[in-house]
Order: C-alpha cells, then sequence, then structure tokens
C-alpha cells in the first residue's frame, strides 16, 4: 500500500519496506481526552450495526494517544480483534483508521479497550500528534 506506515509489534513503522520511526514506549504515551462517538464500526471486517440497530453510538472513544485509542463498546471486543470506523480530529476531515484490539475489560456492561493504531497515513499521524501536543497544554 502506497504511502501508508505499518506499526509493528517491535515498535518500528515502515513505510514502503523502508524504516521510518521507532517509538520507544508507545503504548505509554501521553493520552488525552477525546470524546468522539461511533456509530458505524466494523469487528474484523464485519458491520456490527445491524446487530444492534440502534440509533445511538456503538462505540465511543474515550482518550486517544499518538499510538491509539480508548474505546468504551456495547460490542463485545477480544484481544487481537481489528476495528476500524472515521474518526474526526477537530475541523480536519475524517479518515478511515484500523485499530487493533490490545486488552479488553468490562465497566458497567460495555468493554473498554486499548487500542493500537494499525495503520495510518502520514498526514493522519500528523493530525494526531498535533491534537495531542495542543490538547496537554
Amino acid at each position: 500500500m502506497m504511502g501508508v506506515i505499518h506499526m509493528l509489534e517491535n515498535y518500528k513503522m515502515y513505510k514502503d519496506g523502508k524504516y521510518v520511526f521507532i517509538s520507544k514506549g508507545k503504548r505509554y504515551g501521553e493520552r488525552v481526552e477525546l470524546n468522539l462517538d461511533i456509530y458505524y464500526p466494523r469487528v474484523n471486517n464485519v458491520s456490527i450495526h445491524e446487530q444492534y440497530g440502534d440509533k445511538d453510538p456503538l462505540m465511543k472513544i474515550v482518550n486517544i494517544s499518538k499510538a491509539g485509542v480508548m474505546l468504551l463498546s456495547k460490542a463485545q471486543l477480544k484481544v487481537d480483534d481489528f476495528v476500524n470506523f472515521l474518526i474526526k480530529i477537530e475541523e480536519n476531515p475524517s479518515f478511515w483508521c484500523m485499530l487493533q484490539v490490545k486488552w479488553v475489560k468490562i465497566v458497567d456492561e460495555h468493554y473498554q479497550a486499548g487500542c493500537e493504531f494499525y495503520s495510518l497515513k502520514m498526514e493522519e499521524i500528523n493530525q494526531i500528534n498535533d491534537f495531542v501536543e495542543k490538547s496537554k497544554i
């Protein structure tokens, strides 16, 4: 995939097969609040909207870091599931993101999940980084 950066388990990022960036301790980076409702998520490439037929959001982003998000979900999530949906950071255009679930716990009948971004374009990474940096202040 031209122009897509893949974040691998060993914390290295590659672009078009070439080393681009390594982030030390990325899963423990600075997290900032982002309350974003998600209405049409896909889990393991299957739409879960039809299963619930709900007009309310099925998931919500609670916070975001440079490497991932924390989700609250009505739908069951398991470690290593892939979740994707549209995300909008401030006034920037929305973009499609894919995340991999790294941990899950049940909180008040919802699934709380820590997820890492799986692949993003450099422009999307920059939007997230800028938002996190600006929101820390």
